[in-house]
């Protein structure tokens, strides 16, 4: 089916979007709607920032619109953010949902179109402000189920809210099976109703490129095996494992992209920090092993865009990933198992056959899972509903 006649006109509200000071973050939700534009979508996106960010540690009061005539418009209320912690039987997450979706309301006002429908990434809060929208405009709302699990969500705002909050949506789009069957099983979500469409990476600016000739732009020993990390520094995507597990193997370098509240430090350690989303495929072509220990994924993007580098991948034996990876490209592990994912390393780094060969299987395999693709699928979907 194609696009129809007139261009779907399409509001989406995500709290997770590239910005001035953390330009590497959502850009996920970023690539999705330029595809959306570039198929002749018209779309505008409210990506509300709190007042005060704890990932920067700084306070920001305002963000200037994106006011040029290129689209998508990007408006960037700022809010005051009530953090997620639990007072006695009060959720200050739940509390700060109204202050969220206010925000977003008040900031569609300068949108100037009206929208077929309202596109909220990730549940909360994103997509209660969607679903409020959605509401009072009366066009479906939609949501992206990406999240790596909801449990967090269950005991900070209630099972109770949670399901009645997804079975109001009018359509769903879900990263993994996993999720679907997570809505459909749990929440009583109808399985019509939701759209499974795992992560995709652009390969114009994700693919294999000449390892050595990076190595030297990065400044990097060519004599020297390279482990690259690519995720969030925190507890559930395991950079300090990382170290653990392969930060005294000989002749290894190991580099860390991200930021977060965890610190990797070692002397193996030959990077650790952001980098412009335009900077990782550097990293991921100059490696010769990508590892993401992670405890729970929805649709892990990161090992995705090393795939898509021809980059072979050590990461966890979890639901998600299988649906993404099998062993012609990746080992997957128990990501709490220090001895299994320093085993599966060293056997690939003393095997350059097998990685070379794995390399070629991730390359293979991530030509499905392109963005533009991905893009086409949900629009088209999209499009459907909103017609129905």
């Amino acid at each position: 089916m194609g696009i129809q006649q007139r261009p779907l006109r399409l509001w989406v509200v995500s709290n997770n979007y590239p910005t001035t000071h953390r330009p590497h973050i959502g850009t996920f939700v970023e690539g999705l709607v330029a595809e959306w534009v570039r198929m002749g979508a018209q779309v505008a996106v409210v990506a509300p920032h709190p007042y005060w960010s704890p990932q920067t540690r700084q306070w920001v009061f305002g963000y200037p619109d994106s006011d040029t005539a290129e689209e998508p418009r990007v408006l960037r209320p700022g809010y005051p953010s009530l953090s997620n912690l639990r007072l006695g039987p009060v959720s200050t997450r739940r509390m700060g949902l109204h202050p969220f979706t206010w925000v977003v309301r008040r900031a569609t006002r300068r949108i100037g179109f009206e929208p077929d429908a309202v596109y909220g990434h990730f549940l909360l809060p994103s997509g209660y402000a969607a679903l409020e929208l959605g509401r009072a405009l009366g066009v479906p709302a939609v949501v992206a189920l990406g999240e790596s699990h909801f449990s967090d969500y269950e005991r900070e705002v209630g099972f109770e809210f949670c399901r009645r909050t997804v079975r109001r949506f009018q359509g769903i789009v879900s990263v993994s099976r996993r999720n679907r069957d997570y809505a459909v099983e749990v929440y009583g979500v109808p399985e019509e109703r939701i759209l499974v469409a795992p992560n995709a990476v652009d390969p114009g600016r994700f693919c294999a490129g000449d390892r050595a000739a990076l190595r030297r732009g990065l400044g990097l020993a060519e004599d020297r095996s390279l482990v690259v990390f690519v995720g969030h520094f925190e507890e559930r995507k395991g950079p300090l494992r990382v170290v653990d597990a392969l930060g005294d193997l000989p002749d290894t370098d190991l580099a860390f992209v991200g930021e977060g509240p965890q610190d990797p430090r070692g002397s193996s350690i030959v990077f650790s920090g952001p980098v412009p989303h335009t900077e990782v495929s550097r990293w991921l072509g100059a490696a010769d092993l990508f590892v993401l220990p992670t405890l729970d994924e929805g649709s892990p993007n990161a090992i995705l865009e090393a795939m898509a580098c021809g980059v072979p991948v050590v990461s966890s034996d979890i639901p998600s990933l299988r649906e993404i990876a099998d062993d012609d490209c990746a080992l997957l592990v128990d990501p709490r198992d220090r001895d299994a994912l320093r085993n599966a390393v060293v056997s690939l780094l003393r095997d350059a056959d097998r990685r070379s060969a794995m390399g070629r299987a991730a390359l293979a395999r991530s030509a499905g899972h392109t963005l533009e693709d991905r893009a086409r699928r949900i629009l088209e979907w999209l499009t459907e509903l909103s017609a129905r």
